[in-house]
């Protein structure tokens, strides 16, 4: 019976994630940003409930990750001038500036390197994917959840959908779908985890 009841909540947990992760990209219907955020951060929370009670409230923290978003970072290339997103100095570690952002860049001029670019955001993407469950995966490791390094990899499962989505010729919404949906899937582990933690 417990099986039963943990295969019926991932599976419905990832269904409303996949479709949270599509709202807060703006599509189905629009609710206020801040309800679209709770949303999506509400399985971040639950996630660390079994080991840390009233601290899993810090996991909200992680909303600085769905705020950064991903404008400069998207596959599709655009070459509008952009300011650059709040931690792309991570990805500039790696990669360089982005061209994009640079002050004597003018709108619609040729990327000389494109595939250097495009990996560049794939790693911006994996970057602000992976301050979504950054605080959750803290909180549940400091309270005995070693499970909650699953939720270290939200910035690899951001990554993966967009790129797996671009490869595959679909759009971006349904790589805010496989997002959500990923992501919820890695609270799943870290819940039962910590569920497990207690028993």
């Amino acid at each position: 019976m417990e099986t039963l009841l943990f295969i019926l909540y991932t599976l419905q947990a990832i269904f409303l994630g996949a479709l949270f992760g599509r709202i807060d990209g703006g599509g189905v219907y629009k609710w206020n940003e801040q309800v679209e955020r709770l949303a999506i951060m509400s399985y971040f929370v639950f996630a660390c409930i079994p080991t840390a009670g009233s601290l899993s409230i810090l996991a909200l923290l992680g909303t600085f990750g769905i705020a950064t978003g991903h404008g400069q970072y998207f596959l599709a290339i655009m070459l509008q001038k952009c300011k650059p997103e709040f931690f792309d100095f991570i990805v500039t570690l790696f990669y360089g500036k982005d061209p994009r952002t640079l002050n004597s860049y003018i709108n619609g001029t040729p990327v000389q390197d494109k595939v250097k670019l495009y990996y560049r955001c794939l790693l911006g993407m994996c970057v602000t994917g992976s301050l979504v469950g950054l605080p959750a995966a803290i909180i549940c490791i400091l309270t005995g959840n070693i499970y909650g390094l699953a939720l270290l990899l939200t910035g690899p499962a951001k990554a993966f959908s967009y790129f797996i989505c671009d490869k595959l010729g679909y759009s971006t919404e349904n790589a805010e779908y496989l997002n959500g949906a990923l992501r919820t899937l890695l609270t799943c582990i870290a819940l039962f985890g910590g569920l497990k933690c207690n028993t």
